[in-house]
């Protein structure tokens, strides 16, 4: 095997069982969910041997659908594979999420404009976080910069704040709609989001 075959397989091993810790589930239950036995289990959790891909299959099924896209991402990241996901073919490459937060009058100096960055290339990968904002997306961000999800929320609402303070008119000409009050967090993260995935321009 070798070093990077051993390496994969540790990660998946690390997510598994980190898995099995959230749901507090027992050995027992945890290997009756990837259809292996017990023992094979615990020797595979202290690594005598790696998981199988009929093992790694079994575990996404058991995952909810909307973890599923972090957990890949979790992956390639740490085995530091190369990110193939935004090409020519997608409307959202980090470049353009860039120009429209700049357009909006947030700047980099802010947290916020990192958080909502990465928020929204999350987003436009799965767009179940954008259903699952609190629960799902704030705590992948935060586990990404090494903050807290309330952190997250509170720097991504400074710069919906910016945006719609001095940039009102703009924000609601992407949105599509007059926007009285000041967004939260999550609906400016959807107006840009779909502004961004319906837009056929490659500039505002």
């Amino acid at each position: 095997m070798n070093n990077s075959d051993q390496k994969f397989r540790t990660v998946v091993r690390d997510i598994i069982c980190d898995y099995q810790c959230r749901a507090h589930l027992s050995h027992e239950a945890m290997a009756r969910y990837l259809h292996i036995s017990t023992r094979a289990y615990m020797a595979q959790e202290h690594g005598d041997y790696g998981f199988s891909a009929k093992t790694l299959a079994s575990f996404f099924l058991v995952l909810p659908f909307e973890e599923r896209g972090a957990t890949l991402e979790t992956i390639r990241t740490q085995m530091e594979w190369p990110d193939h996901s935004f090409d020519t073919r997608l409307k959202a490459p980090p470049r353009r999420i860039d120009h429209l937060l700049r357009f909006l009058g947030a700047n980099p100096h802010y947290k916020g404009y990192w958080y909502t960055k990465y928020g929204l290339t999350l987003i436009c990968k799965n767009t179940e976080y954008l259903h699952a904002v609190s629960k799902w997306l704030y705590p992948e961000i935060a586990r990404h910069f090494d903050t807290s999800s309330n952190a997250v929320e509170r720097n991504i609402r400074t710069i919906a704040h910016i945006a719609w303070k001095t940039n009102r008119q703009r924000l609601e000409a992407i949105a599509g709609h007059p926007i009285p009050q000041q967004p939260t967090a999550s609906h400016f993260l959807a107006i840009l989001f779909f502004w961004l995935e319906n837009s056929e321009s490659p500039f505002i």
